[in-house]
């Protein structure tokens, strides 16, 4: 999962399913999914901020894209973060937020917006990272 920018400096996302299958994935390459493989359930509902995709052997990616949310609603919607501790006068005052949840199935591997669950019982609760290179390198 990565960010690039586009000519105007718009984000873009870019990422891809991990799986230990060797069937194709769902990718998204700058804002644009494409489906790949043969998932059991596909939504993205009219509106374009969410998609979903569910493979037979557990994979599973989901991307939630949540618009102008506030310091109050972000601080709402992750109660658990301690937003209340962040450094606000280096945020803005609306955010646009992107929740990637992605399973690999028939692991422990789990990518989630409030925990991520790694091999061996590694877990990581209310992180959010800002500013990096890397957030989590596997392999």
């Amino acid at each position: 999962m990565a960010f690039t920018r586009d000519e105007q400096d718009r984000l873009l996302l870019e990422t891809n399913m991990l799986s230990t299958s060797h069937d194709p994935r769902m990718t998204i390459q700058e804002n644009f999914w494409v489906v790949r493989g043969k998932p059991v359930d596909l939504e993205c509902p009219p509106n374009g901020r969410l998609v979903t995709a569910d493979y037979a052997n557990g994979d599973k990616l989901r991307v939630e894209f949540i618009p102008d949310l506030t310091l109050n609603a972000l601080a709402s919607r992750y109660p658990d973060a301690d937003i209340a501790r962040w450094d606000r006068a280096q945020l803005p005052q609306e955010l646009a937020v992107v929740e990637i949840h992605m399973r690999v199935g028939g692991t422990e591997i789990e990518f989630g917006p409030r925990e991520t669950r790694l091999q061996g019982n590694n877990i990581m609760r209310n992180c959010f990272m800002a500013h990096c290179g890397v957030g989590v390198q596997m392999g």
